[in-house]
């Protein structure tokens, strides 16, 4: 049940950035798949650098999407209104492999 059904409009307003986030970074990864399909057979500057940078979105950025629906779906102690740093709080560092 959703918890605008079950009357929690608090609860579904407190997740709601963290749902405009996720679904924001799925957009931008289906962008940036079809700027990696259209490089296909090209070579040059231009297009490695399309290729570059849509790998590290894959690698780097549409991976922190994962934890984000359980969370605004209120799922257990990390609901958005128990923890407001998961949904204001800086983004986690960044590691290079």
């Amino acid at each position: 049940m959703s918890m605008f059904a079950a009357g929690d409009v608090e609860a579904a307003m407190a997740n709601s950035a963290i749902y405009l986030e996720a679904f924001g970074h799925i957009v931008i990864a289906w962008m940036w798949l079809e700027q990696f399909l259209a490089t296909d057979g090209h070579g040059g500057d231009f297009y490695d650098g399309k290729r570059q940078a849509a790998r590290y979105f894959f690698r780097y950025e549409l991976p922190r999407t994962a934890p984000q629906p359980p969370v605004a779906r209120g799922a257990g102690p990390h609901d958005a209104r128990n923890a407001p740093r998961l949904v204001s709080g800086p983004a986690p560092p960044l590691t290079m492999p």
